[in-house]
C-alpha cells in the first residue's frame, strides 16, 4: 500500500512539474511575442521615394565680364536702335544721336555702331575693364564686395554729352566669372566642382568652380559660368543660388544602410515581417543617400539597429 501511494504521489508531482514547465514555456513564448510586437511597433520606417540629392548655397555674386565701353561722338538725344540684351555683330548700329554733330554746332544725327560683336548693355557702372575675368587673381575679393553694391537695372539714357559713355558691348563668347560670397565653409564645394546657378530674375547658368578663398568665416567661390541667361550680361551684382552635387535615385536616410555579411542593404517592413534588401549606393549627400535596388513606396527601416538587436535575441 505504501509503495503504491508513493508511486501515485510521484506521478502527481511529475504531472504538476510538467504543467508548470509548460506554463513557464507558454509564458516565455508569450513574453517574447509581446516583446517582438512592442519592438515592431518601435521600428521606424520611411517610404522610399525617387528624388534628387543636391545641396544649395545662397549668396551674393559679383559678375566679371569682358566689356567694351562706347562713348557718344556728339551731344544730343538718343534713339535706341538695339535694345538691352540683344546680340549684335561688329559695325551694327546701336543708337542714333540727334543734336549738334559738328564743331560748328550744325544740327543733325549720327549713328553709333558696335565696335565688336557681343551683347548690348546700357548698364554702365564704371567697373568696365576692371571687373574682367583675367583680373580676379590680382584683386582682394573680400574688399571688392564692400565696394560693389547691388542696384536695380536703369533705363537707357535719353540724353548724352559728347565723349561720355553711352553703352557697352559684352563679349558673350568669353564666359563670365561669378564671384559668389557665401557664409561659412561650404563643404560640398571644391575646385573643379560642377554647379548650377539660379537667380531671382529667372536667369540661370551652369558653371565650374575654379577657385575658393576663405577669410573670417566667409568663403568666396569663383565660378566660370557657361550658358548664362537673363541678367548675367546686364547686372553687376545678383543674389544667386549655387546648386551642387546633383544625383537622382531612390533616396533614403543614410542611417538606414546596414551591412549583412558582405552585402550592403536596407531592412524593409512588409506584411510578412522585416526583410533585408541588397542595394547599390549611387550617391551620398549629408544624411541622405541615393540607392538602386529599392522600389518606390517600400517602407525602409530607419533604425536598423533595433532590428539587429531583435534578431540576436530571438
Amino acid at each position: 500500500m505504501e509503495r503504491a501511494s508513493l508511486i501515485k504521489r510521484a506521478e502527481i508531482w511529475t504531472g504538476r512539474i510538467l504543467l508548470m514547465a509548460v506554463a513557464i514555456l507558454v509564458l516565455v513564448w508569450l513574453g517574447k511575442q509581446a516583446y517582438v510586437f512592442g519592438v515592431s511597433e518601435a521600428i521606424k520606417t520611411e517610404s522610399a521615394a525617387w528624388s534628387e540629392l543636391s545641396v544649395t548655397y545662397e549668396g551674393q555674386a559679383i559678375i566679371m565680364r569682358n566689356e567694351t565701353v562706347v562713348t557718344a561722338p556728339a551731344s544730343g538725344s538718343v534713339a535706341w536702335l538695339a535694345t538691352e540684351g540683344v546680340r549684335v555683330h561688329i559695325g551694327a548700329p546701336v543708337a542714333r544721336i540727334s543734336g549738334a554733330v559738328s564743331p560748328e554746332q550744325e544740327q543733325g544725327s549720327v549713328e553709333v555702331k558696335s565696335p565688336a560683336a557681343g551683347i548690348v548693355s546700357c548698364q554702365l557702372d564704371g567697373w568696365e575693364g576692371i571687373l574682367a575675368p583675367a583680373n580676379y587673381q590680382r584683386m582682394d575679393l573680400f574688399t571688392l564686395f564692400n565696394s560693389v553694391r547691388p542696384k536695380p537695372l536703369e533705363a537707357p539714357l535719353q540724353e548724352v554729352q559728347g565723349g561720355s559713355p553711352v553703352f557697352k558691348i559684352v563679349d558673350n563668347l568669353v564666359d563670365p566669372y561669378f564671384l559668389v560670397k557665401l557664409d561659412g565653409q561650404p563643404g560640398g564645394l571644391a575646385i573643379g566642382s560642377s554647379v548650377d546657378l539660379e537667380w531671382d530674375s529667372g536667369g540661370a547658368g551652369q558653371g565650374t568652380v575654379i577657385g575658393l578663398q576663405s577669410r573670417s568665416g566667409t568663403c568666396i567661390a569663383i565660378v566660370d559660368v557657361s550658358q548664362a541667361t537673363g541678367d548675367a550680361f546686364s547686372a553687376r551684382s545678383l543674389d544667386v543660388k549655387l546648386i551642387s552635387e546633383e544625383c537622382e535615385g531612390i533616396v533614403v536616410p543614410t542611417q538606414a544602410l546596414v551591412i549583412q555579411g558582405s552585402e550592403r542593404g536596407v531592412y524593409t517592413k512588409t506584411p510578412l515581417g522585416i526583410q533585408f534588401v541588397k542595394v547599390e549606393v549611387i550617391g551620398t549627400l549629408g544624411d541622405r543617400v541615393a540607392v538602386q535596388g529599392v522600389q518606390t513606396g517600400m517602407d525602409v527601416v530607419t533604425n536598423p539597429g533595433l532590428v539587429k538587436k531583435v534578431n540576436q535575441e530571438i
